[in-house]
């Protein structure tokens, strides 16, 4: 886990990361996770973005931009090298459970 915008930093604030794809990889995957508990050991994943690939493209990267903005909500960017412009990703990535994970987990709460 790679600390992007690292707690306690004032805000807004922002950070930029470039990822590599693999060149036998036809899809990018990128988990977000925030920090949890006041030592920041513990970590609750949001969830992941998917970015296709295009096998025949040189460019096997990808430019993400992080920001949190000044009332703490985060905005997540994509732009593919040589392209100009990025788009904004989904204030939340797809969550890394599929439904009816997450119905069986939901109904076992509920019974507690």
């Amino acid at each position: 886990i790679l600390p992007i915008i690292p707690r306690g930093s004032l805000l807004p604030a922002r950070a930029n990361r470039r990822l590599t794809v693999a060149s036998n990889k036809d899809v990018m995957t990128l988990a977000l996770v925030e920090s949890a508990g006041v030592g920041s050991h513990d970590w609750h994943t949001l969830g992941r973005y998917t970015f296709d690939v295009d096998p025949t493209s040189p460019v096997q990267t990808r430019l993400i931009s992080f920001e949190v903005d000044i009332n703490g909500l985060l905005n997540v960017r994509a732009q593919t090298p040589p392209k100009p412009g990025s788009v904004k990703l989904s204030p939340l990535p797809a969550p890394m459970l599929d439904d009816d994970t997450f119905a069986s987990w939901n109904a076992r709460l509920a019974v507690k």
